[in-house]
């Protein structure tokens, strides 16, 4: 997942709002959102290579999204896979600020990542990138690409400001965030992010919508938590040629205990 907007708190009756993009091979294999068969009660789509998610809720009230850091020096393998973090997460029972938290020892143990948990009750982002950290997220509306929460690049700025005004148009459909986030705007040199992939690349990643040979964008997911205890999830997948292959729509109750 490269690509996150949402908002927190800034509707009572839909406290977590969220549209993001997955960025990864073509070749990867994934299998479609749906509720998984050996852990019933989590409903995300799935790496099936490393069997771990980059965006997915469960039927006990809990949320989690990854990206990873976008860092060229940062070519080791790594003992655990990101997608576990979710994962793991998703089929837990504790709270999220207790997840980051033992996390955190352990961070080193992954690539670079920035995870968002959500446990019924406070939302917390997590990363290893400078250093293992977790904190609270602020009510607001809120960006997060291959850096830190709320780095102001291009296209962070860009989705949030999407979000930001179809909340403020009291709409209450995702299909015009969905259509949105296939954006392919890319911002002027001089306001593009050096993360030290050279010029060339960070003109392919600036988009919302990534499509080079091989890698794009596969799935643009929308994701509404409703106060009275009613999730919808919205899965659009993309093909190699950045066309649509197919939707699946989840209204998902929830068991909310904290």
């Amino acid at each position: 997942m490269c690509l996150i907007a949402f908002a927190w708190q800034t509707d009572p009756a839909r406290p977590l709002l969220l549209i993001a993009n997955r960025d990864e091979f073509m070749d990867r294999p994934a299998a479609p959102l749906a509720y998984w068969d050996d852990a019933p009660d989590i409903a995300a789509g799935r790496d099936l290579r490393e069997r771990g998610t980059w965006l997915g809720l469960s039927r006990s009230g809990r949320v989690a999204a990854v990206t990873n850091v976008r860092d060229p020096r940062d070519l080791a393998r790594f003992p655990r896979s990101r997608g576990s973090l979710t994962a793991g997460f998703l089929g837990g029972q504790g709270s999220a600020a207790d997840y980051a938290a033992a996390l955190m020892p352990a961070a080193a143990d992954y690539g670079g990542f920035n995870l968002l948990l959500w446990d019924g009750a406070d939302l917390i982002y997590a990363s290893n990138r400078p250093r293992p950290q977790w904190r609270r997220v602020d009510p607001g509306f809120h960006g997060l690409s291959n850096a830190q929460l709320d780095t102001p690049w291009p296209k962070t700025v860009w989705a949030r400001q999407q979000i930001e005004e179809w909340v403020a148009s009291g709409q209450t459909d995702g299909d015009r965030l969905i259509e949105a986030m296939r954006s392919r705007q890319v911002a002027p040199d001089p306001q593009l992010p050096d993360t030290g992939v050279g010029i060339e690349a960070e003109r392919v990643l600036a988009p919302a919508f990534i499509h080079r040979p091989g890698y794009g964008t596969r799935c643009t997911t929308w994701l509404q938590i409703g106060a009275d205890g009613q999730a919808l999830i919205h899965e659009r997948r993309y093909d190699a040629q950045m066309q649509p292959t197919g939707d699946t729509v989840l209204d998902v109750p929830l068991r909310c205990s904290r």
